[in-house]
């Protein structure tokens, strides 16, 4: 069994450079916070320095893909082009280290047509495991609009799971229920510390109101971040039940959730938050950083992560990714040195029940979840 990260980022630096030059009124501030620097340096980066942090915190593969804004919110003729370089640079450093890195492809929403024919490309001709689409585009479509069931019917038909990635909410609710603040708190607020996980919800629940699991009854989608609010406001979601059926919906939103939707981490690692919904065979143990490859996460991927019984199993055509914690004995005692070596961010060294006692075996032979389990 491998440990296999599933969202994590990489940029090419013309994509990085369109999306620097998209106006502030269309992303906002956010994304000006990881403008240049380490951040962006990692982000770029594919090759010794990214294995190197891979093997310090004990990650056998990643699934790299481009993040947030990405070609979404760029022109149809840009982000064509640059989804296709995208794509071309993973698959080149998929072929170069095919036992660490697979992809998920950049696909150019803002050209319907040509996304269609880019997720063809880039899963049968250079061997993406699916694609990672950032949100919504520039004019503000869902993947639940008209034009992107062509799109669908290809994922569907290629087996090809699609990650579903947030993206800045528009202008006008970022004004609405975000600004008002100092600049930067604002951003955050807007973006990862809470806007655009909201955002990103609306976009699965968009999809199960749409019909197109009836229609595409094999698509799979997958959501980051414990599924992105919804999976724990599902039981007051499913509300809406009653009021699809009555428009020809054949099950209730949350068997469609159940059934079509994976879920991860995505950096969150309470791990108990697996235990509020999902049902069995869609809980993974995966994504512990992004971005920027986060090492003072180490501790918590060690007390935390390392618990985890379950595995998520996603097959699309010549990929199965199996992500099982308890097959990973070997790499526990490096962590635990790791972990010990290095603090986490604020300098506590962790909980001490994550911490043996002085003179017993860091991990016990056998063990099957992390400390104080």
């Amino acid at each position: 069994m491998k440990l296999i990260g599933l969202e994590e980022h990489f940029i090419t630096p013309e994509l990085a450079q369109a999306t620097n030059d998209l106006p502030a009124e269309q992303v906002g501030s956010f994304f000006q916070l990881f403008t240049g620097g380490p951040v962006q340096e990692r982000l770029l980066d594919l090759g010794d320095d990214r294995l190197r942090q891979m093997d310090l915190i004990g990650l056998d593969m990643t699934v790299l893909s481009t993040p947030a804004p990405g070609v979404e919110l760029l022109a149809p003729a840009p982000a064509v082009a640059l989804a296709r370089q995208a794509n071309d640079r993973l698959a080149a450093a998929v072929r170069a280290h095919p036992d660490r890195y697979a992809a998920f492809a950049a696909v150019p929403t803002p050209d319907p047509a040509a996304a269609v024919a880019e997720l063809q490309r880039a899963v049968q001709e250079l061997g993406c495991c699916g694609a990672l689409i950032n949100g919504r585009t520039a004019d503000n479509k869902y993947l639940d609009h008209p034009d992107f069931r062509p799109l669908l019917a290809m994922a569907a038909q290629l087996g090809a799971p699609l990650y579903l990635h947030p993206q800045m909410p528009p202008a006008a609710v970022r004004a609405a229920y975000y600004d008002g603040f100092d600049p930067v708190l604002s951003a955050v607020f807007a973006g990862g510390g809470w806007g655009w996980h909201l955002d990103a919800g609306i976009g699965p629940l968009r999809l199960i109101l749409s019909g197109v699991f009836d229609e595409l009854p094999t698509l799979q989608i997958v959501l980051g971040h414990w599924g992105e609010m919804v999976t724990f406001y599902l039981e007051r979601a499913d509300v809406l039940t009653a009021f699809m059926a009555q428009r020809g919906l054949k099950k209730s939103l949350a068997e469609y959730f159940r059934q079509h939707f994976h879920v991860t981490g995505s950096g969150i690692n309470t791990t108990a938050y697996l235990l509020r919904r999902g049902g069995a065979g869609r809980r993974p143990g995966n994504v512990f950083h992004r971005l920027s490859l986060r090492l003072r996460l180490r501790r918590q991927y060690q007390e935390r992560l390392l618990a985890l019984k379950d595995a998520l199993e996603l097959v699309s055509g010549k990929w199965k990714f199996c992500l099982l914690a308890q097959a990973l004995q070997p790499r526990r005692d490096a962590l635990h040195r790791l972990a010990a070596a290095a603090p986490v961010r604020g300098g506590h060294p962790g909980p001490r029940s994550a911490r043996p006692a002085a003179g017993a075996a860091p991990w016990p032979a056998g063990a099957t979840g992390g400390p104080g389990r």
